[in-house]
């Protein structure tokens, strides 16, 4: 059956993907024609033509005329990239629950803290020491959440599962909004800077238990004070009848 859309491209474009990865494809390579891809996908010439264009776009294959299509490059970053910002669109799209996308990311980080600390190597640990320096520094609510988000991505990145690493990109993106209205007390940022100083040295010593553990009580305690917080909003709404807004006396 051949379909077309959307949705039918995407399909496509991991199929170049795989297809290259699986055949061990190389710079310069020719990839089947478009009659062949279309007939393996089981889509129509003109899905396929768009799914070249897109994986052309992205940078990984070159489409001459006349003369097929071409790998232009083995490496996937862009590929990475542009689920990133599909996973960011879907998220938004879905207009998820505040505690879905904080379990998500929490989730996702507790597994990649535990890689992170079979992977890192020293030189891996400088921009994780830097960051804690900035947070530790910061003159403002700003600056502090762009290092605590450098540390988390950061320890991601050594983690070294890109897909992973864009999924909870996305997620921070989205959290940063609430986050920034958050205003934390000094008792509660001396504990967040506690709990990222355990989990800086669990990956330093490559200690995955103990990462994981550190890792786990802080997004834990994140997650229950977004909460709680978004629990007394109603109760701020209910001090205030409908005559602009102002309390009664």
């Amino acid at each position: 059956m051949v379909t077309n859309g959307t949705n039918d491209a995407r399909t496509v474009i991991h199929g170049i993907t795989d297809l290259i990865r699986s055949q061990g494809l190389t710079t310069g390579d020719r990839l089947p024609s478009i009659r062949q891809l279309s007939e393996t996908f089981r889509v129509g010439p003109n899905v396929v033509r768009d799914a070249l264009l897109q994986t052309q776009t992205m940078g990984l294959v070159r489409v001459h005329p006349r003369s097929g299509a071409f790998v232009q490059s083995v490496d996937f970053s862009s590929l990475v990239d542009a689920l990133e910002e599909t996973v960011e669109t879907a998220l938004m799209q879905e207009d998820s629950n505040m505690f879905h996308l904080i379990e998500a990311r929490r989730l996702i980080e507790i597994e990649l803290v535990g890689k992170a600390c079979a992977r890192r190597t020293p030189e891996d640990m400088l921009p994780l020491n830097m960051a804690l320096e900035a947070m530790a520094t910061s003159p403002d609510r700003v600056a502090f959440i762009e290092a605590d988000e450098k540390l988390h991505l950061g320890i991601a990145k050594i983690a070294g599962n890109p897909i992973l690493t864009s999924i909870l990109r996305a997620l921070i993106v989205l959290l940063r909004p609430h986050r920034m209205g958050l205003a934390p007390t000094s008792d509660r940022l001396l504990r967040t800077e506690s709990r990222h100083r355990e989990i800086y040295s669990a990956v330093r010593d490559g200690d995955a238990i103990a990462a994981r553990a550190a890792m786990a009580e802080h997004l834990t305690e994140d997650r229950d004070r977004v909460l709680a917080q978004m629990e007394t909003m109603p109760s701020l709404l209910d001090n205030h009848d409908g005559n602009g807004g102002k309390q009664e006396s």
